[in-house]
């Protein structure tokens, strides 16, 4: 036992000038049944999680309770910034079509990356295409910087993300749009 823990928790207000106690309960044996609540953690529009699991084993499943489990085609698990991650080393998880993935006026995607070295081409690190529309959120051909395209109807749209990816250094990467306006953060 290393003495830390990382839990996922969901509370529905959390005031910035009161403060809020949360109880943690561990130590009894005699549970054997989960006590997680998915449905209750994620929602409010959330398609999929994932969390790509701990200790050398890659999880696979969604954490959301909308059963988007993705099927794996060559990942292996490494150490993440927090928990387990995936190599994605010209490898791919591949999920599923599936009605939670139909986004309305707004998406956002998001990613913890960590390149492990320069590259060519555009690699994704996400994309969600369906007839007449896609998502991609890539990391850029020309600087390492990320990139978030939208395609509607046959028109892209695109926005870089201002500031370049390290290699070997992790980092948050989240492309938005709401309908008309696109930005990327890192």
């Amino acid at each position: 036992l290393t003495g830390t823990a990382a839990f996922w928790v969901r509370i529905p207000t959390l005031s910035h000038t009161t403060d809020t106690t949360i109880y943690m309960w561990y130590g009894n044996s005699a549970v054997v049944d989960t006590q997680e609540n998915k449905a209750g953690v994620w929602q409010n529009g959330y398609a999929a999680v994932y969390h790509f699991g701990s200790n050398g084993v890659l999880g696979t499943s969604d954490s959301t309770g909308n059963e988007n489990d993705a099927i794996n085609f060559g990942v292996t698990a490494v150490t993440g910034a927090i928990g387990g991650a995936g190599s994605f080393n010209s490898t791919y998880f591949d999920i599923p079509s599936s009605s939670s993935f139909k986004p309305g006026a707004a998406l956002s995607l998001e990613a913890w990356v960590n390149p492990n070295t320069t590259y060519s081409g555009e690699p994704n690190l996400l994309s969600l295409s369906r007839s007449n529309e896609s998502y991609a959120l890539q990391l850029g051909p020309w600087n390492g910087n990320p990139v978030f395209d939208v395609t509607l109807g046959g028109t892209s749209f695109s926005k870089t993300g201002g500031e370049a990816l390290s290699a070997t250094t992790w980092s948050h990467v989240i492309g938005t749009y709401d309908g008309a306006h696109m930005i990327t953060y890192v």
